[in-house]
């Protein structure tokens, strides 16, 4: 019998399609009542790359602890990106914006794929990160993983990504237990007036974005965008095309509602159709698959904050998200609820706590390599949570405990616990160390899917037989998590922030697979919880402001995973490492030059690294450098041009290749010209 881990899982993200956008409905948004069209004080807008490095060590950051405080005050490896780093790194979407974060994997499969993933265990579905928008978790139940194809909304509208590498799941419950990315966009206060992009690049046809913003009263403003792309398919790594080309729309809206007495109201919705391709590697050859995505989304906040400062927040949001592919078709409605408040119980204790409820509703059915049984379910999670933090010794100590509980439908109750403490060995000295278990519950595939490892979407094999039996038997995937961490200013100009950390594992999730076949040519699984191991790594992020017009910031990793074993105490080989790479780093050079010209330029190394198919020897992903270069250019106060190449040292090269016979793309060296105009 093998055992083959689940961390390189035989589902790809399924793909998308649409249409290609225009400026859409940008005349509807002068119908709207207007009243003060004067646009929002531009020091609203922060531009963390020109401010001193005391400023810099004061950016606020509400990730970590569900509040807002001093990023060099947080004990967590915490990480900001920035609109002007949104701005200035060329990236056309959030997933490429990621590569900037210290401790962070991210390789690119195809034009709509990525494989994400904090802090190593690589896979395609991110199963050990929780990715946010505004509160709205992206997240899929039957593989408790992201699909990050549709983590999208107007680069321009981004306020800052908060990251936080290790566990979150203390605040933020099951999931994240490697990292929380939370994406947070601005308040359409300010967003005022109209702006316009296009994107000329040689991966695609133009690619556009349209927002308006505008006032309605004393103290309620709005925003409507549209955005929408169409790119080119890749090339494999024999040089024929691959036919997976990625076309998307969306369009959305925002309103922000400022009243009296610290009270204040949020509603806002997207709404987004696209398709996309995919190819598999099968015996009889490549098999080609289109997959076109739809849904829809709405939240609504309520917020007060009290003279004290204490403050009581209420979301809800519903999101209907469909995906139509030919290996899983998938319907699914959820609605959640959260409620937080914080008290300010002492000058020197503050309290956190909250309530939440998801209920989600699906409906899939499998074809080729998946069978469900039943094709409808639904999921409940309930979750509470509680974290004080206590500051001692006139403020230079902080000792923060807390947890959250939930209950899921899978496994039961579940209890993530941590403790936190951050000494402040000067005013820009600070070390932090932490403890903390999480879990990551089954999803429901794995409860209730068969599998056929050898059976690719679009071959005429059946899918495999599913008598409705439902696997009791799985537990949470367990973590322990030591964390140690240090932040100091070198001089007036410079920062270091480090990171260390240990991660245990238990109860992995696994394949158990015997060759057993059902059907000719194909074998059949079952999930069990089959293994355990461990990782190590290191983080640091040095900044560095050269002159007052020349910045750097760089990031190094170094990453170990230990081999992991079964029960028996087996070794389970390279594809429990899942191709993590041991070293990555990266460098990023801002400089301003004269008369509104712009210069940057982001280098981005990754290590050699290898997984290993199923019966076969391992493939080996080679190291490479990637080097972006932008030069920007602003034509007055309301128009900008930026020219750019990415990966401009190699034609093309491949980030990542697949267990289960997943065709991963070579990434093509791309050139851009963006436009973008704003009154």
């Amino acid at each position: 019998m093998q055992y083959i881990p689940l961390l390189q899982r035989p589902f790809s993200i399924s793909r998308i399609g649409g249409i290609s956008a225009a400026m859409l409905f940008l005349a509807c948004c002068f119908i709207l009542p207007c009243n003060g069209q004067e646009k929002a004080d531009p020091n609203d807008n922060v531009d963390l790359t020109e401010m001193s490095l005391d400023a810099l060590m004061g950016v606020k950051i509400s990730t970590v602890s569900r509040k807002q405080q001093r990023l060099t005050d947080t004990a967590a490896a915490a990480y900001v990106i920035s609109q002007e780093d949104i701005r200035r790194s060329g990236a056309s979407n959030i997933s490429e914006l990621l590569q900037m974060v210290p401790g962070m994997d991210v390789a690119q499969i195809n034009s709509s794929s990525w494989n994400i993933s904090p802090r190593g265990l690589k896979q395609v579905f991110s199963k050990m990160i929780l990715v946010q928008i505004d509160g709205r978790t992206i997240e899929t139940p039957i593989f408790s993983g992201v699909n990050w194809d549709v983590v999208d909304t107007m680069l321009e509208d981004i306020d800052r990504i908060e990251i936080i590498r290790g566990p979150g799941s203390a605040l933020w419950g099951a999931n994240a237990v490697n990292g929380v990315i939370n994406i947070i966009t601005k308040s359409a206060a300010d967003t005022r007036g109209p702006l316009i992009t296009n994107t000329f690049s040689t991966d695609g046809l133009p690619s556009s974005s349209a927002r308006f913003g505008g006032q309605s009263g004393s103290n309620t403003y709005y925003r409507l965008y549209a955005k929408g792309f169409d790119k080119n398919g890749y090339l494999e790594n024999t040089g024929t095309h691959t036919h997976d080309p990625w076309k998307q729309t969306q369009a959305g809206f925002r309103v922000d509602s400022n009243e009296h007495k610290g009270i204040s109201y949020t509603a806002q919705g997207n709404i987004y159709s696209g398709r996309e391709f995919e190819s598999f590697s099968i015996a009889e050859g490549i098999v080609s698959s289109n997959t076109i995505i739809s849904g829809s989304n709405v939240l609504a906040k309520w917020s007060s904050t009290a003279v004290d400062g204490s403050t009581a927040s209420l979301q809800m949001y519903y999101d209907k998200t469909r995906r139509r592919s030919i290996h899983l078709p998938e319907t699914r409605d959820t609605f959640d609820v959260d409620y937080q408040n914080r008290i300010i119980a002492r000058a020197d204790n503050e309290i956190v706590w909250g309530l939440g409820y998801r209920h989600s509703r699906d409906s899939v059915s499998g074809s080729g390599p998946i069978a469900f049984g039943p094709s409808t379910g639904v999921t409940q999670l309930f979750s509470v949570f509680a974290q004080d933090d206590i500051n001692m010794s006139d403020g230079r100590d902080c000792l923060t405990v807390g947890s959250k509980v939930e209950h899921n439908s899978v496994t039961g109750w579940e209890i993530q616990p941590n403790i936190r403490f951050l000494r402040k060995i000067s005013e820009h000295r600070t070390v932090w160390l932490a403890v903390s278990r999480t879990v990551a519950t089954p999803s429901r595939g794995e409860q209730r899917a068969d599998i056929n490892l050898q059976t690719a979407p679009g071959s005429d094999a059946p899918p495999p037989p599913n008598d409705g039996n439902v696997n009791n038997d799985l537990n949470s995937e367990t973590m322990i998590a030591y964390e140690l961490g240090y932040r100091t200013n070198i001089g007036m100009r410079a920062s270091i922030d480090v990171a260390a950390f240990y991660n245990s594992y238990d109860n992995l999730r696994g394949f158990i697979f015997d060759g057993q076949q059902t059907i000719p040519g194909s074998v059949t699984t079952d999930i069990a919880n089959i293994a355990k191991g461990s990782s190590y790594g290191l983080e640091i992020a040095p900044k560095w402001n050269v002159t007052d017009k020349w910045r750097l910031a760089a990031a190094y990793s170094l990453y170990k995973e230990d081999e992991h074993t079964n029960s028996s105490g087996e070794l389970l080989g390279s594809v429990a490492a899942g191709g993590s790479p041991k070293n990555k780093l990266n460098l990023r050079s801002y400089l301003d030059l004269s008369e509104g010209r712009e210069l940057d330029i982001f280098t981005y190394y990754v290590d050699g690294s290898s997984v290993t198919r199923i019966n076969e020897t391992p493939i080996r992903i080679p190291a490479y450098m990637k080097l972006d270069v932008r030069y920007g250019w602003h034509a007055g106060n309301s128009l900008e041009f930026s020219f750019g190449v990415q990966n401009l040292c190699n034609t093309r090269h491949n980030e990542y290749a697949s267990a289960t016979g997943i065709i991963a793309d070579e990434i093509p060296r791309t050139y851009y010209l963006k436009t973008t105009w704003q009154l």
